[in-house]
């Protein structure tokens, strides 16, 4: 009995073994190891993942600014091509305004002149119908215009009015037609340029 006791005593003094204590330490050291190696693959994927990210980032980034870049571009073509196309509007309307207030005074000297022709001229011949009438007062009544003096009067209206080549009134209408163009371009330029 004492050997059975020795025995136990001794398998309880050496449980667990050495071999065993060994194959439970390269357990634990595989696991460990394995245990290591995943965290490691885990943390490279995760800092490629991090890494891609970061340079889709910077491209998507890069690709905005380049697109904004061009409409910055546009925008400011545009603004330029604007402002020449004012320049040159506000020139020609300025040109024009011109030209057509020289017309409107050469029009006008051009039209006192002629009627001042044409008021002398009726003026010579009224006298000259009046001096008749006083003088035939003691003659027939039905003698009053003599013939040769009506048509002395419509001659001188029918050279008045060759000598014009356009009628008054149609030179007028022309004159205020280009001055009611040229206020209402100049109005719509002010506009435009206020609304902006």
């Amino acid at each position: 009995m004492d050997k059975d006791v020795n025995e136990k005593e001794e398998r309880r003094m050496s449980d667990p073994s050495a071999n065993v204590l060994q194959l439970v330490g390269n357990a634990v050291k595989y696991l460990e190891d394995l245990h290591r190696q995943g965290m490691e693959a885990y943390n490279e994927r995760l800092q490629a993942a991090i890494s891609t990210s970061q340079r889709e980032r910077a491209a998507e980034t890069e690709r905005i600014n380049a697109l904004r870049a061009v409409d910055v571009q546009a925008v400011s073509i545009a603004n330029d091509r604007a402002i020449k196309q004012a320049e040159v509007l506000a020139t020609q309307v300025a040109q024009s305004a011109e030209a057509l207030r020289i017309l409107v005074a050469q029009t006008a000297s051009t039209i006192a002149v002629q009627l001042a022709q044409v008021t002398n001229q009726l003026i010579e011949r009224i006298a000259a119908l009046e001096k008749a009438r006083y003088e035939d007062v003691g003659k027939d009544k039905t003698t009053d215009l003599m013939p040769a003096q009506v048509q002395a009067i419509q001659t001188a209206l029918a050279e008045s009015r060759g000598k014009q080549g356009i009628s008054v009134q149609l030179v007028i209408a022309i004159a205020i037609a280009f001055i009611g163009i040229a206020v209402f371009i100049i109005e719509t330029f002010l506009r435009s340029g206020a609304v902006k």
